[in-house]
């Protein structure tokens, strides 16, 4: 399962809406299509030159430019982690649960915290 940001979420709506394929937007962005899809799924943190060429590759609207903007800056918001490069699967399990946090229950999280003070 993916994990995309908030800038991620936005950006795969627009491109799907107009029905543009990942590589088109890269070509335009002049970016290769993985470091596109890496932004879309959360794994790289774009920068402001990225967000700001965006405008122009994909002739947003005022509207759509501000809702770019805003999900960027929750983007980089969120919480940062660093583990050691090669391994992803617990990275990938951190981002799940740093993202999903929110969303647990009372219970859940109490169970959670109760697995994490026993170690």
């Amino acid at each position: 399962m993916e994990m995309l940001t908030a800038l991620g979420k936005v950006l795969r709506v627009i491109r799907m809406d107009r029905g543009v394929l990942l590589k088109d937007m890269a070509d335009s962005l002049g970016v290769k299509p993985s470091y596109v899809s890496s932004i879309e799924n959360g794994k790289r943190k774009p920068s402001e030159n990225f967000v700001q060429s965006l405008r122009a590759a994909l002739n947003l609207t005022e509207e759509e430019f501000q809702r770019v903007t805003d999900a960027y800056i929750e983007t980089v918001q969120e919480l940062s982690l660093k583990f050691d490069s090669e391994n992803t699967h617990q990275m990938d399990l951190a981002l799940k649960l740093a993202r999903s946090f929110s969303d647990l229950t009372p219970e859940q999280t109490e169970k959670m915290k109760k697995i994490m003070d026993s170690r």
